[in-house]
């Protein structure tokens, strides 16, 4: 109500046409219940103001003297206001966002911040539509006319009541059904680090001793031993981080981290965005500040005088909130001693002065930097009342074009700090002045770091300087002494687009997190460059393993395809398309053929390009038509090999399956007629003689296919071939008989991704919409019956078993990041 009132006091008509457009007439009576008369009368003119956005031009008066019937009134007038605006809703999506959970009253416990939706990151197509079927009841009911109806059984898939055949024998009964999952798994390895985003600064550190990196990746915080090669993990989060910071008091080892909107669960209520503080050599949770805000938690800096936690939200005028760390080891809620407004630019992040105040009254200094502007900020005390005081920097003293970006900030010596900019050059500034600027880089310096007397500054030039600090010259007190060539590393496609840097002054050691999710190590003293974390710079789709080897392969968003070996724990092969001046291939599945020859990747623009394996080599890039000169371009959705790899069969977005021969010495695809179907194939299976193929789709139907290899024909097959007759190779589909268990209450057709079993069939993992790995007894029969697995932020879209089940390996899709999950066999305590 509140806000509310002050929207009405600025008159700001967005604030309106958004709530009424996301308002029913019944809601109102909730926000409009309260509000003065002289308000209720500005609201009811300001309404009448909106020309062309109703059908109605009366100016009657609110009847003042009966509350009731006045918000009556006014509810009546916003529904036919929400009418006429509906269609200009798009225009206004952010306000709306922002306060859509007015009518249910959704504020963060103990703050004034506003929920929002979570807007959806990886979109589908709509969920609820008429389903279609390639086959009717009474044509399977035909072709299935022989088999016993006890071996009959249906069950729910999303919309479909989905026909299945159980075999006469292997069908778990229920006591089987429901016993303990024979098997677990534990996170291992994780490839990727956080750089893709725009908020993804300020989250490499080192920890105490030097020896470990400390980010995160999804809703994974890392602490990676690089000398040992060994990772541990937090998995608290429940969505993507957002942003970190370390408790840089002597001794602590104590890190926050902060996360974005979590996707609501089925079953579990509303959640907001909070803050975890956990220690990263116990790697335990110490405290949880749940509800912090709305949209995600944008930045975070722990204070090493006074010991408190600040936070900047990520509503539109970037809240600033502290926290006393003293409340992070006591039972009880943790509440924020300040709430106040920064800016409504965008911000890159903040430095707080390792400096005591001089003013009386003043808690803390810092600095804010961002999109075109730099601030001065002080926190202010007065008694038990924290306040904060926000001044603008400017450069015009020195730079009258201004900066389009700030994108780093160190404090030095003496309460000096230095800010990099987008254009290359940095300002060396005090409080609000700015002291001089020194253009030392070609293009944007990604980030600053300083210690003891030791300034570095990595810029998007490729380059890495190193700076002495010299207190004799007030204007220019750093004087070079290090300039590195270009950095790249051999092999390999980092690109440096610094993040974040952490240096280790006892090695002379500079890690570099990059743009493209990866993590670069650079010695000053030999200048030599190499990885110490791989990862793909975009969403990460395509996942398949090596029949007989330990290495498997991956590929992204990116317009990359990588080899990775699961012992080494590292990417043993990078191959990048070339394309011409157009965005590179988005890869969307993989296949590696049963021989270990060939390895198949389907791609966002409807081609199939076929490597060998070795040597690593693209040998055929196959370009699937569009169905019509008019029709869309989509993209290969799935892929599979047949069990002796003489056929590949690709499921395609325009809803047909596509079957290749594979032939010759020199490779080739050729082509068979399409197998259309009444909605897109999104999974393929063989059986183990080639005779068959079936396909789930889109309308969540079973289509199965018999296959003439000699005609290169396939006919669609009504029926549902007998399982004690026909068996299938490879992992099943992620709908039928011996695998509906995977299929989670309160989920709809789109929320199970993928699925795969192990060598010896006796368990199944799966992968789903909400970022978890659920791992299950094969046959999977009874839904109840798994064990899940966090981690992830975002759709869970592959699932691999190694050949030799040593290892489960998973994707996230847009979180982009790859998990390496050790399988231990066996009934656990």
């Amino acid at each position: 109500k509140i806000r509310f009132q002050e929207s009405i006091v600025m008159a700001d008509l967005d604030v309106y046409v958004s709530i009424a457009t996301s308002l029913e007439e019944s809601g109102w009576s909730k926000i409009l219940n309260g509000l003065d008369e002289v308000t209720l009368a500005t609201l009811t003119k300001q309404l009448d103001s909106v020309k062309g956005t109703t059908n109605t031009d009366q100016k009657d008066e609110v009847p003042l003297n009966d509350p009731a019937k006045g918000i009556q009134y006014l509810a009546d007038k916003f529904a036919k206001v929400a009418k006429a605006l509906r269609t200009h809703r798009l225009r206004f999506d952010g306000i709306e966002t922002r306060l859509r959970s007015l009518e249910d009253g959704g504020v963060a416990s103990g703050d004034n911040a506003v929920k929002t939706t979570r807007r959806p990151t990886q979109q589908k197509k709509p969920k609820k539509r008429q389903i279609k079927s390639m086959a009717t009841e009474k044509e399977i009911e035909q072709e299935t006319a022989k088999i016993d109806t006890s071996r009959k059984h249906f069950y729910q898939f999303g919309s479909r009541r989905l026909q299945v055949i159980k075999p006469s024998q292997g069908y778990p009964e229920e006591k089987e059904a429901s016993r303990p999952v024979e098997g677990s798994l534990a996170l291992e390895w994780v490839h990727g680090y956080n750089g893709n985003q725009e908020w993804s600064r300020q989250n490499l550190y080192l920890s105490n001793d030097g020896r470990s990196l400390l980010y995160y990746i999804a809703a994974v915080c890392i602490v990676n031993d690089v000398n040992n090669h060994k990772q541990s993990f937090f998995i608290e989060h429940n969505d993507d981080i957002t942003c970190m910071c370390m408790d840089p008091r002597q001794g602590s080892t104590l890190v926050a981290t902060g996360q974005k909107d979590p996707k609501d669960r089925p079953g579990e209520g509303k959640d907001l965005p909070k803050i975890w503080i956990w220690d990263y050599t116990t790697m335990k949770g110490v405290k949880l500040i749940d509800g912090v805000c709305w949209g995600k938690v944008e930045k975070l800096q722990w204070s090493e005088r006074t010991g408190i936690l600040y936070q900047i939200s990520g509503d539109d005028d970037h809240t600033l909130k502290a926290y006393n760390s003293e409340q992070f080891t006591c039972d009880g809620t943790v509440t924020s001693m300040l709430s106040s407004t920064l800016s409504k630019e965008t911000i890159f992040g903040f430095k707080l002065s390792p400096e005591k105040p001089t003013k009386d009254g003043v808690v803390e200094n810092f600095v804010v930097y961002g999109k075109r502007k730099m601030l001065y900020c002080s926190v202010l005390q007065l008694k038990k009342t924290y306040s904060l005081k926000v001044k603008s920097v400017s450069i015009s003293g020195v730079n009258k074009d201004g900066e389009k970006a700030f994108l780093c900030a160190a404090f030095t010596e003496n309460g000096n700090y230095v800010v990099g900019a987008s254009s290359g050059a940095m300002y060396l500034c005090r409080g609000q002045k700015v002291l001089a600027r020194l253009p030392i880089h070609a293009k944007a310096i990604g980030d600053i770091v300083y210690n003891d007397g030791i300034l570095i500054t990595a810029s998007v030039d490729g380059t890495i300087q190193k700076f002495k600090y010299d207190d004799n010259d007030e204007k220019t007190p750093y004087k070079q002494i290090f300039n590195s060539e270009k950095i790249s590393v051999a092999g390999s496609d980092f690109v440096m687009n610094p993040r974040a840097v952490a240096y280790q002054s006892s090695n002379d050691v500079l890690y570099v997190g990059a743009k493209c999710n990866q993590i670069m190590q650079y010695e000053f003293g030999t200048k030599q460059a190499s990885l110490v974390v791989d990862g793909h710079d975009g969403q990460v789709w395509g996942l398949a393993c090596h029949p007989k080897d330990s290495v498997y392969v991956t590929g992204g968003y990116d317009n990359v395809i990588k080899l990775w070996n699961s012992e080494s724990l590292s990417c043993v092969g990078t191959f990048e398309f070339e394309f011409d001046g157009r965005k590179g291939y988005e890869v969307n599945c993989c296949a590696w053929s049963p021989t270990g020859k060939f390895i198949a990747c389907g791609t966002e623009d409807s081609k199939v390009a076929l490597f060998t394996y070795q040597p690593f080599a693209l040998v055929e890039m196959y370009e699937i038509p569009r169905k019509s000169k008019n029709a869309a371009i989509e993209g290969v959705s799935y892929l599979r090999f047949n069990n002796d790899g003489s056929l590949l069969g690709a499921a395609h977005m325009d809803s047909n399956l596509y079957i290749f021969s594979i032939e010759g010495d020199e490779p080739k695809l050729a082509c068979w007629p399409p197998c259309s179907h009444v909605a897109a194939p999104t999974n393929v299976q063989f059986s183990a003689d080639g005779n068959f193929v079936k396909c789930l789709t889109r309308d969540y139907e079973i289509a199965h296919w018999k296959l003439d290899k000699y005609e290169r024909k396939a006919k669609f097959s009504p029926g549902i071939p007998d399982p004690d007759e026909v068996e299938w190779s490879s992992d099943p589909l992620i709908a039928g008989w011996d695998v509906q268990g995977l299929y989670q209450e309160g989920w709809d057709g789109t929320d199970l991704n993928d699925a795969a079993v192990t060598a010896d069939l006796k368990l199944i993992a799966s992968g789903d919409d909400y970022g978890m790995v659920r791992l299950h007894n094969y046959p999977a029969i009874d839904r109840k019956q798994n064990q899940v697995y966090k981690g992830h932020a975002e759709f869970v879209v592959g699932v691999e078993f190694m050949s030799d089940d040593s290892y489960l390996l998973t994707c996230g899709g847009e979180d982009m990041a790859i998990f390496q999950w050790k399988l231990t066999k066996g009934t656990q305590d």
